[in-house]
């Protein structure tokens, strides 16, 4: 599943924003919005995800990739880069 996803980039991607979190936080301004690169990473996350044989008959798909998807922008903070270098797998768990 990985193919669609590269770690390299969302890892950087996901440095970038944290750290732009971080200058915002220090400024006393609002936190930036997320860019394309991570909202269409974690979109193609979720859909595929769901494509798995386990949620193929669910009348409700697209319920649950829209709740997958919110959950994986509220713990895009949690996002430890420090304790591991893998976002596909964090946000496949999430």
């Amino acid at each position: 599943m990985a193919e669609y996803v590269s770690n390299k980039e969302l890892l950087a991607e996901l440095i970038e924003y944290k750290n732009n979190c971080r200058i915002a936080a220090a400024l006393g301004s609002e936190k930036p919005q997320i860019n394309n690169k991570i909202a269409s990473a974690i979109t193609r996350i979720c859909t595929n995800l769901s494509n798995r044989d386990n949620f193929i008959g669910y009348s409700f798909k697209d319920d649950m990739i829209g709740d997958a998807i919110l959950k994986c922008f509220i713990k895009l903070e949690k996002f430890n880069e420090e304790r591991g270098e893998n976002p596909f797998a964090y946000f496949s768990q999430i």
